[in-house]
């Protein structure tokens, strides 16, 4: 098996073990850690996939102010008035003060 078939294995596994808690309700925004970048002026947009649109900070690969389009969005929840979402490739924390959402 390849490495870059191993590298999306673990990367698709992670995600799977997310979504699991997610729906087992098992999920608090204290297990994400405090690393977790910040999606300012985001909304809901699809490539071939819904995504999000968005400046973000905090990135552990993009500068901060840069405006990105996620992965494919997969889950989301909200604790305390605070939105997290879940892509393919990483959590981020969706900026409230400005809630763009659109209903999907």
């Amino acid at each position: 098996m390849s490495f870059k078939l191993l590298a999306e294995v673990d990367r698709l596994d992670c995600l799977l073990r997310d979504i699991k808690r997610l729906q087992a309700s098992d999920m608090r925004a204290s297990d994400l850690g405090n690393e977790i970048p910040l999606l300012e002026d985001y909304r809901l947009t699809a490539r071939r996939v819904p995504c999000l649109q968005g400046t973000v900070y905090g990135h552990p690969l993009l500068s901060d102010g840069k405006t990105i389009f996620t992965s494919e969005l997969y889950a989301y929840f909200e604790e305390d008035g605070q939105l997290y979402a879940r892509t393919l490739n990483h959590w981020y924390r969706l900026d409230v003060s400005r809630d763009r959402r659109q209903d999907a």
